[in-house]
């Protein structure tokens, strides 16, 4: 039996407990544990073209060499195939990047998942065999077997599958273009599986019919789902929480659903909901602009206007407040990681919920201060009901 095959056999997740509709478990693989609901923090690994450069990147220098120190924090990364377009790189130096994986290069030993690069196409019109171009001479052909040999040279645990998002104002014509050639791509990945990672199909629509069709239309054998063109409807609870509510009830029981790009506020309601996983370069995008996230109501506030220390996460108990004040790329950093560590915790919590059958009180208490929020995990709720009268 090939690796790939052997790895294609394997039960990648775990679920261990049940709460209502929400549980928790694990993903395995070769070893490597990640607890669910996790969270996987969006990094930008590979920022110079060479050995001597692979740190550089600004805010993200720090934030990987704080995970190089500290790998028992980070069981898990997200990164993007096609990051290498973002920095300055070249065809040489590209595929010198590649020519070793992500944990020869960092010595990272977690969970990695790696991203198709899809989001770089949602702008423009849908166009097939697209040639993205960036800072460097570099160009990156989007096919979906370009991009499936990619995650698989990076080392990939985890790939999703090249998608086309949807925009949040799109014609009908372009929808149907783009929804039908992320559903080819799927089935591409299933037929040549990279390096036996386990593949979730990335899964688009805007209302909840057009999510049920696209699941429907997908052949069976991925390991999982994972939700996209989610973050253009951030701001509309109810979208969010119907199209969540669809794909848990079109997906096959047993297999986990990540979601793309979401994290903040609705995290915990859509755990609730069953959701499995979630990636964010939130905690690093409000790190750059001095964001930093209270830790018990995760609102972002300025770090000028912090005026003692209320964390106990490693950043705030091993460095001083006003190094968080110096607004350079180590104080970004050191923002980004406490947020981090503040979204990680957050899972944590919502595992310790699951596993003692009290997630309704935990959600209740995280809801009360926020009439909006509350508004939500009614819906939530009254949505998952209707699922279990369904049953």
């Amino acid at each position: 039996m090939s690796i790939q095959e052997k790895t294609a056999k394997e039960k990648f997740f775990k679920p261990d407990a049940h709460d209502g509709w929400a549980r928790s478990g694990s993903y395995e693989l070769e070893g490597k544990r990640v607890a669910t609901p996790a969270y996987f923090p969006v990094v930008a690994l590979f920022c110079g073209q060479n050995p001597q450069t692979l740190f550089a990147g600004g805010i993200y220098r720090h934030i990987k060499s704080h995970i190089k120190a500290h790998p028992d924090n980070f069981d898990c990364l997200m990164t993007s195939a096609v990051q290498f377009l973002d920095f300055h790189f070249d065809q040489a130096g590209f595929e010198r990047a590649l020519s070793r994986s992500v944990q020869d290069w960092f010595g990272f030993d977690g969970m990695l998942f790696v991203d198709s690069g899809g989001f770089k196409l949602i702008s423009g019109r849908y166009e097939r065999h697209k040639t993205l171009s960036g800072y460097g001479s570099l160009k990156i052909k989007m096919t979906a077997q370009n991009v499936l040999r990619i995650q698989h040279r990076m080392g990939a645990s985890i790939v999703a599958t090249l998608d086309f998002p949807l925009a949040g104002k799109i014609s009908a014509e372009e929808k149907s273009e783009r929804i039908k050639a992320s559903i080819e791509n799927s089935h591409v990945a299933l037929s040549c599986r990279p390096g036996g990672a386990k593949v979730l199909a990335a899964v688009h629509g805007h209302t909840p019919q057009e999510i049920r069709s696209f699941v429907s239309a997908l052949d069976d054998g991925f390991d999982g789902y994972a939700v996209g063109s989610l973050v253009p409807l951030r701001n509309n609870y109810e979208s969010l929480i119907r199209i969540v509510n669809a794909a848990k009830c079109a997906v096959p029981n047993g297999k986990p659903i990540h979601l793309f790009g979401v994290t903040g506020k609705l995290l915990p309601l859509f755990a609730y909901m069953g959701i499995d996983s979630f990636d964010s370069a939130t905690y690093v995008l409000a790190g750059r602009y001095g964001r930093y996230l209270m830790p018990e109501t995760r609102k972002a506030k300025d770090i000028s206007k912090i005026s003692r220390r209320i964390c106990e996460c490693p950043i705030c108990r091993e460095h001083r407040l006003f190094e968080m004040k110096l607004m350079d790329s180590r104080s970004g950093a050191l923002i980004a990681l406490h947020n981090y560590y503040v979204f990680k915790n957050e899972t944590f919590e919502l595992q310790q919920s699951i596993q003692k059958g009290e997630l309704d009180k935990f959600l209740g208490k995280y809801c009360e201060t926020d009439p909006r929020l509350a508004e939500a995990f009614k819906l939530v709720k009254r949505l998952c009901s209707s699922r279990s009268h369904a049953r």
